[in-house]
């Protein structure tokens, strides 16, 4: 899996940490689009709003529960996410 490439469900959950794996794949599945991203993956919003439109998230993160939360305030942002 090369960076840029789009990934499917099996892919995110070998690429990230289990915490915040299951953030992005709750993310994929409002329709936010995920490619690889050296070890992490960047995550395209199904909107496409400047202030949300995209944003990366780390595969190896010093602690994935943080991480996590992070991805979820920033999932928020996207008036789709969580709807």
């Amino acid at each position: 899996m090369g960076t840029g490439e789009e990934l499917d469900r099996t892919a995110v959950r070998k690429r990230l940490k289990p915490e915040v794996s299951g953030v992005v794949l709750e993310a994929m599945d409002q329709g936010w689009r995920v490619k690889a991203l050296g070890h992490g993956v960047k995550l395209f919003c199904p909107c496409v709003q400047p202030d949300h439109g995209t944003f990366s998230v780390s595969g190896t993160p010093k602690s994935p529960t943080n991480e996590a939360r992070r991805v979820r305030k920033m999932l928020s942002r996207c008036p789709k996410f969580g709807s």
